[in-house]
């Protein structure tokens, strides 16, 4: 309903943090640090649950922050939106168990044609991340090709 959306994001603009508000700058440096160690290069599936446990923790406290002026709202608007890529990853990357390119599970540290050759998909439905996987058509690339690259 456009009518929810408009009084969401009113709610947005016109909100007045607590005394004990949040930084968003510390905040996103703590974000950055857990992607690094938890979902970087070499990536585990405890790694990877650990992460989403603590990006919801970081999604709680970002609703605290100061959002008075044009520069806050905006950095909050961008934290929103590196919380919500960072949790794609780390889901799609918990999805994907298998190694493939640089996506280096140590916990699946091969690649597997046979169950993986798909691509994964990311949707929402009702407020909430969908992600399905989708084989690769083998007329968009024949897996002989595929092989022969591995």
């Amino acid at each position: 309903m456009l009518g929810d959306e408009i009084t969401d994001e009113r709610a947005l603009l016109e909100f007045s943090p607590s005394q004990a508000s949040e930084d968003i700058k510390n905040l996103s440096h703590s974000l950055k640090e857990l992607m690094w160690l938890q979902a970087g290069v070499i990536r585990n599936g405890n790694g990877l649950n650990e992460a989403l446990t603590r990006i919801k923790e970081l999604r709680s406290l970002s609703q605290n922050s100061p959002r008075t002026n044009v520069g806050e709202l905006k950095r909050y608007l961008e934290f929103q939106n590196m919380l919500l890529m960072s949790e794609i990853i780390c889901r799609g990357a918990l999805l994907r168990t298998e190694s493939r390119g640089a996506h280096y599970r140590s916990d699946f540290p091969e690649e597997d044609n046979v169950n993986w050759l798909k691509n994964i998909i990311v949707s929402q439905d009702s407020g909430q991340m969908i992600l399905k996987s989708i084989p690769v058509s083998p007329d968009v690339v024949p897996l002989e090709e595929v092989e022969q690259l591995s």
